[in-house]
């Protein structure tokens, strides 16, 4: 389907399965809405330069590839409503007079998975708000020369982010956002009060804005009142070796079971887990969890228990009940 640089009198609606290979909308205008539904097997979607003169609506469960969406041109706003998403992210140039949100308004939306990076691009774009909420892991994030209000609250970020000379003096969330790697807002106009509420920075994230040239700055750092800056440093939860040495003494399929869901709780890792007592009664309602799942016995549940919490030195004491 090749509707590049065509003309559509009114809303375009693209339904899941019209076709099984990708659209070309490249430099089309719409007088109208533009909704599409992502179809498993497409591997990108390409509307760079394309007029809008209502809203771009992508939606899905899954976005399994890539999309280019550079210089285009939105009268209304973008929604990109996936909970996952496996390929590149690129509206850079972009103008949208309304809202840009990437993500689920209501669940938690990942970019990739382990040390793979999914970029997400809004170098030089110009948007009302953009909203990148509730993700983890998120993107490798670049708004360099963006202008634009910008939200990332509940937002992990294992990767850099990037927005040099990013004018966001219209607004800035990062209400308990957190970024384990560099952030870097060299020549950034930011707003005087920014809601950091529960920020997290890494210790290479805070060297990155020290390191950044802009106005705020210090204010930024010192976090004064409004402004309630945590950093702290990055370790790591090396949970595998303790369980290595268990293999022997219970059974292996709570093993199994007690590795899945701590692997499931490495993915979404507090970066002062070890010193929260809450993170400790996360472990331990886990490898309840496992018990339950293995039928293992009291005896495995409190030799897998004592030797997490040793191994990993784990703050507190759980007060879950076995």
């Amino acid at each position: 389907m090749d509707l590049s640089h065509s003309l559509i009198l009114g809303d375009l609606r693209l339904p899941i399965g019209v076709t099984d290979t990708p659209p070309n909308l490249t430099r089309m205008k719409c007088n109208g809405e533009l909704e599409v539904q992502w179809s498993p097997s497409w591997t990108e979607l390409n509307v760079a330069g394309a007029i809008i003169d209502g809203s771009i609506s992508l939606a899905g469960e899954k976005m399994a590839g890539s999309l280019n969406a550079q210089e285009v041109r939105v009268t209304g706003d973008i929604t990109l409503g996936f909970e996952e998403f496996e390929g590149d992210l690129l509206l850079d140039g972009a103008e949208v007079q309304g809202e840009i949100q990437v993500g689920s308004k209501t669940l938690r939306s990942r970019f990739g998975t382990g040390d793979r990076q999914i970029t997400l691009s809004l170098a030089e774009a110009s948007f009302a708000r953009f909203n990148l909420r509730n993700s983890a892991p998120g993107p490798l994030l670049n708004l360099s020369g963006a202008v634009g209000a910008v939200d990332l609250s509940e937002s992990r970020f294992p990767f850099e982010v990037t927005a040099n000379e990013l004018d966001a003096s219209t607004g800035l969330t990062l209400r308990r956002a957190r970024f384990d790697d560099a952030f870097v807002l060299d020549g950034a106009s930011l707003p005087e009060v920014i809601d950091v509420e529960g920020l997290l920075l890494s210790v290479r994230a805070q060297n990155a804005i020290e390191s950044s040239d802009f106005a705020l700055r210090d204010r930024f750092i010192a976090a004064p009142e409004n402004i309630a800056v945590q950093s702290v440093n990055t370790s790591k939860f090396d949970w595998r070796p303790a369980i290595e040495g268990l293999r022997d003494h219970v059974s292996a399929e709570f093993v199994l079971h007690v590795e899945q869901r701590l692997g499931a709780v490495e993915n979404d890792l507090p970066l002062d887990w070890a010193n929260r007592e809450t993170f400790t009664s996360l472990v331990m309602r886990e490898v309840s969890r496992a018990a339950a799942q293995a039928d293992a016995s009291d005896s495995s549940v409190k030799l897998v228990k004592g030797t997490l919490r040793e191994s990993l030195n784990l703050a507190g004491e759980s007060k879950e009940r076995s």
